[in-house]
């Protein structure tokens, strides 16, 4: 199956935009609308660590997703493959999601950050894990609806560099480098 694949050039650098994807403090203020990660059970952006939280969502639904990070290497890449879960971590369809039971439950996520000097490009790649072949029916169908969230994700991204960021601390340390 060919992943989906979106870009967006953002006006700083590399390890800036990184550092976004990477520091709790900063992933909470755009990767969800109004900062709605409301509960972080876990958070550890290395490979082999993940992320598991808890959503604000109007209405008597509780929601909990996971990211668990395959490969962080500092500044390039981060993969991770992401899901709706309970409060135990368990995958769950997420009841937010109307595309159907087959849905894929849990998709990868390669995220490639490109250093253009002063800038930086981001392309994502997406594709099901799991599911079969029915699951990747209904991703591809419904692919402008992940494709629409990203955007916004990315307008959020850009607003929160431009202006809501914190002054880059460097933080490589944190990080794995590649070799």
């Amino acid at each position: 199956m060919i992943p989906l694949q979106l870009s967006r050039t953002f006006a700083t650098t590399r390890d800036r935009v990184f550092q976004a994807w990477c520091e709790l403090d900063q992933l909470k203020e755009w990767w969800l609308r109004g900062g709605s990660i409301d509960n972080v059970n876990v958070f550890d952006c290395r490979s082999g660590g993940m992320l598991h939280y808890k959503t604000k969502s109007p209405g008597p639904v509780e929601e909990w997703e996971m990211s668990t990070y395959s490969e962080v290497c500092f500044p390039n890449i981060l993969v991770f493959v992401h899901g709706s879960t309970n409060a135990m971590g368990e995958p769950v369809l997420s009841p937010r999601v109307p595309f159907g039971e087959n849905w894929p439950k849990r998709i990868e996520h390669r995220v490639t950050f490109e250093d253009m000097g002063e800038h930086t490009l981001v392309t994502v790649k997406c594709r099901p894990e799991g599911g079969g072949r029915a699951a990747e029916q209904v991703f591809v169908e419904k692919s402008n609806r992940l494709v629409a969230w990203y955007n916004a994700a990315f307008d959020r991204l850009e607003d929160y560099l431009t202006h809501g960021g914190v002054a880059m601390v460097d933080s490589r340390d944190k990080f794995e480098k590649t070799q």
